[in-house]
């Protein structure tokens, strides 16, 4: 056993390794507005190339159990990144160049710098640097922060620091390091005379360490432990890194089970027990059950004398990329239940319903498989599910035909109840009773609506469940609700509908990570018995924070003409801390406290003071009786006197940006900045898009028309000095819309789709699934294939109407382009240089459907902005537009 050694002054811990110095960082000077001298007017300038760098980004990080500091994040192009911690009440604020991973501990500060870590203490300012700390975690019960901690001969031990009392405990030898849920246990990996041990202590009573297990042929790794934190499961290793076992402990018990590959009866041959992220140990609340994966071993075939031809069959169930990369379930991952205390082992997967979501109570498994009814043409095809007792392994049919979406499959938390969507109503499958239920019928509700782009409804989807598991929480289009699982009652916590506002459940920034339990997402709790928060959004641009009461009140925190996210606090819930911006307004850091008005603390980027800046603002215009909105960005130095260029940006919704700040860059993805544009006295005009089924390419030009009508007839914006961009789905629109009128004085279609006939015969190189599934109820909704409806796909596409064309058009795309095909582009820009008209295609190599190389982005957005210029303000410098277009 490795030796263990007790500290109980802080003075004399290891001093070879800490740097100690004090100091007190007075109020971290930013200037919210700069006027050097008092009085002074602040002079303008031009925004130009030489200024878009040192721009930063602000991210809301945590905030400090008494809700006094917040840690937030300041993120560069260039690196540089800066944590910060700041108390508005004290005006103390302290930095910590290339910080990350911050979090409160009591009165201390911690995070991660480099190889080591910092500590300051938020009372007394004293700060210690802690070089060559490999991982750190924080006990809130008992105050002890825990680190492994590296010597000279590059060793690591355990220190297990008491913020409570002043003490230090040191472990040597140990690898690793794990605390439970709980925080009452800690255990750890260790290693003495080529012998590995896991040991676990009480952190709570002090006892310990406690010898668990040994292995005098090879290690351990992967500790896991289950919700309550009294049961832990781990891997047994060889001396090759092979998992031969995987070992279980029950702490109450003190008892260890072992399920060793070689040796288990019904373990299967030829079979590896594996750990991968996706495929882990889970263990059962009731610490009963152990989840797990194996996977058959690899067979080393020799390939002397064999061909690498690919057979594409015409019967397969899915495509033969498509099976290569995602569909062999034969030699994919196993998931097995493993019950310790009977020995008892049986595969829970097979090859037949490779796919997998527990109960919450790991009482069933759902299993499925995604090949059932292939081959089909909708992303998500339908699948029947299966429900298999674990306690019999019977398996009766739970749903048939189902489509899939694993956010509208849900598990309940405690196992009563499994949650879907179908025929446009929730339902719920009492998995006690063994029946369905339909919750939401009676409404006379919509549970779908407009959401995201390219797709016409999607559903509103379900934050979770009440905690006792009775009630199933969905949302509408603008509202929450509370269903009963009996289907008796049903409640309306909100009231967004009349004032067209959507109110939806809050997630801190810090706590939005999906979390996954094989093939099932982790649902959610919700306690509707206390005060909720609610991020609100409103059809008329503002944006905010409601605080919502169990006697139905609910009062705003923050609702404004401003977007505002990133919503951060502590236990109390007194000081709200989030992120508000406008599009002329870099974002801040604002403090409200209850009762108070709101406070801004920090401006991101206070320089932006000196520059001349756009706004923006929402428009109304109307297509066939509906009407819809757009956004438009004024030119930075606007004046109503002048008659000014525009830029239609097009894509599908684009409303919600009207107050979404840009930092002026060069590395953009798509090659598209609006600032950038505003600063050179452009109008930015993004329009929503209301895309009728079966006409996406004449649905799309007839509101881009009509939005671009509605801004010209206000006076401000020259009719003869209008472009047009758009990239992937933004892509085809543009390239479309350009053989619809002459509207456009330039144009740019980049990663476009143009013939919607052969990029419906394409496949994604990725994924290895046909791209036929967006023209189904998805993106170009044709609700029909080419064969039945020919004129529809051809009077949509681009290339049909190609002779149309009298718009320079700039092409481009990345090479590897796997999402949408590059030949798309080729087509196009063959067919344009056929007929003699103006365009230029741009091809970059080891680029695939976005630009990453960031020489590449400042490229493309360079051409942009050089196209536009050359087209729409007569400025002809740039000599490759010249030579390609003359």
């Amino acid at each position: 056993m490795p030796l263990i050694h007790m500290h109980v002054s802080i003075g004399n811990y290891s001093q070879r390794l800490i740097q100690k110095r004090f100091f007190l960082v007075l109020f971290f000077i930013l200037p919210l507005v700069a006027c050097p001298l008092w009085g002074q007017v602040v002079q303008k300038k031009q925004l130009v190339s030489s200024d878009y760098y040192g721009w930063g980004k602000i991210i809301i990080d945590k905030v400090s159990p008494d809700e006094k500091w917040v840690c937030y994040k300041m993120e560069y192009e260039k690196g540089g990144d800066t944590l910060f911690i700041r108390n508005h009440f004290s005006h103390k604020s302290y930095s910590f160049l290339k910080g990350r991973n911050g979090f409160f501990a009591g009165n201390k500060f911690i995070c991660k710098i480099d190889k080591g870590i910092t500590i300051v203490d938020l009372k007394t300012a004293f700060r210690e640097n802690l070089s060559d700390v490999d991982r750190y975690s924080y006990n809130q019960q008992t105050e002890q922060l825990i680190f492994l901690l590296a010597d000279k001969e590059a060793k690591k031990k355990l220190v297990i620091r008491s913020f409570k009392n002043s003490t230090i405990r040191e472990i040597k030898d140990v690898t690793d390091f794990s605390l439970s849920p709980s925080g009452n246990h800690l255990a750890y990996f260790s290693n003495d005379n080529n012998t590995s041990f896991v040991s676990q202590i009480n952190l709570k009573t002090q006892e310990g360490p406690k010898l668990i297990a040994l292995n005098k042929k090879g290690n351990f790794m992967g500790f896991t432990w289950n919700k309550n934190g009294n049961a832990l499961a781990f891997y047994q290793q060889d001396r090759n890194m092979k998992i031969n076992a995987l070992i279980y402990y029950l702490s109450k018990e003190d008892k260890l089970y072992k399920l060793d590959s070689a040796s288990a009866v019904g373990f299967p041959k030829n079979t590896d027990i594996i750990y991968e992220n996706l495929n882990g140990i889970f263990i059962s609340d009731d610490a009963e059950k152990v989840f797990f994966s194996i996977k058959n071993q690899e067979e080393i075939i020799s390939k002397s004398h064999q061909s690498d031809v690919e057979i594409w069959n015409g019967n397969d169930k899915w495509t033969y990329l498509q099976e290569k990369n995602f569909g062999n379930f034969e030699n994919g991952p196993k998931t097995v239940m493993w019950i310790p205390k009977t020995n008892y082992f049986s595969a829970v997967t097979s090859n037949e319903f490779p796919k997998v979501i527990l109960s919450g109570n790991y009482k069933y498994a759902i299993i499925s498989n995604p090949k059932q009814y292939e081959p089909q043409f909708d992303f998500n095809g339908p699948r029947d599910y299966y429900l298999l007792d674990l306690s019999t392994f019977q398996k009766s049919l739970l749903l048939q035909r189902q489509s899939y979406d694993h956010k509208n499959l849900i598990a309940s938390p405690k196992g009563k109840s499994f949650a879907y969507f179908s025929e446009n109503n929730w339902w719920v499958y009492n998995l006690e009773e063994k029946k369905h239920i339909n919750l939401t019928t009676s409404l006379g509700v919509k549970f779908t609506a407009k959401l995201h782009d390219l797709r016409i409804e999607s559903i509103c989807g379900s934050p979770g469940w009440t905690v006792d598991d009775n009630e199933l929480v969905i949302y509408d289009k603008y509202d929450i609700w509370v269903l009963s699982t009996s289907g008796n009652e049903a409640r309306r916590l909100t009231h967004g509908k009349e004032e067209k506002i959507r109110f939806r459940i809050a997630d801190m920034a810090s706590k939005n990570i999906d979390n996954y339990i094989y093939d099932g997402l982790t649902s959610r709790e919700i306690d509707i018995r206390k005060d909720l928060i609610l991020q609100a959004e409103g059809e008329d641009g503002k944006t905010g924070y409601f605080r919502w009461s169990p006697d139905g009140s609910l009062k705003p925190i923050v609702y404004k003409n401003s977007f505002i996210d990133q919503l951060n606090y502590g236990v109390e819930k007194k000081n709200f801390y989030f992120r508000e911006q406008k599009f002329n307004i870099s974002p801040q850091l604002v403090l409200k406290e209850k009762n108070k008005e709101s406070i801004t603390i920090l401006k991101s980027n206070p320089k932006q003071e000196k520059f001349f800046w756009g706004k923006s603002e929402l428009i109304n215009y109307s297509i066939k009786g509906h009407s819809l909105k757009a956004v438009l960005y004024y030119p930075a130095q606007y004046d109503p006197k002048i008659k000014y260029p525009m830029i239609v940006k097009i894509y599908d919704r684009q409303s919600n940006q009207l107050h979404k700040f840009e930092n002026p860059t060069y590395k953009n993805v798509n090659g598209f900045n609006t600032t950038l544009f505003t600063s050179e006295n452009y109008f930015v005009l993004k329009p929503d898009l209301l895309l009728e089924a079966k006409n996406p390419g004449i649905s799309a030009s007839s509101c881009v028309i009509s939005a671009v009508n509605e801004v010209v007839e206000t006076g401000i914006v020259d009719s003869s000095k209008i472009g047009l961009v758009g990239h992937s789905y933004g892509g085809f629109e543009s390239s479309f819309i350009i053989t619809q009128t002459q509207l456009f004085s330039a144009a740019i279609a980049s990663g476009a789709i143009t013939d919607l006939n052969s990029y419906y015969h394409t496949i994604n190189s990725k994924s290895g699934k046909p791209e036929m599934w967006r023209f189904g109820i998805e993106q170009w909704t044709m609700l029909a294939t080419p064969y039945e409806a020919p004129e529809s796909y051809w009077s949509n596409s681009p290339i049909a109407h190609i002779k149309n064309v009298n718009t320079p058009v700039l092409l481009w795309t990345g090479k590897v382009d796997s999402q949408v095909d590059t030949h798309q582009s080729f087509e196009f820009y063959l067919a344009l240089r056929r007929l003699g008209k103006k365009c230029i295609m741009l091809q970059y190599p080891d680029e695939t459907h976005l630009l990453i190389n960031p020489l590449n982005q400042k490229d493309v957005t360079e051409r942009t902005m050089d196209w536009f210029r050359y087209f729409l303000k007569n400025d002809q410098s740039a000599l490759w537009v010249e030579k390609g277009t003359k």
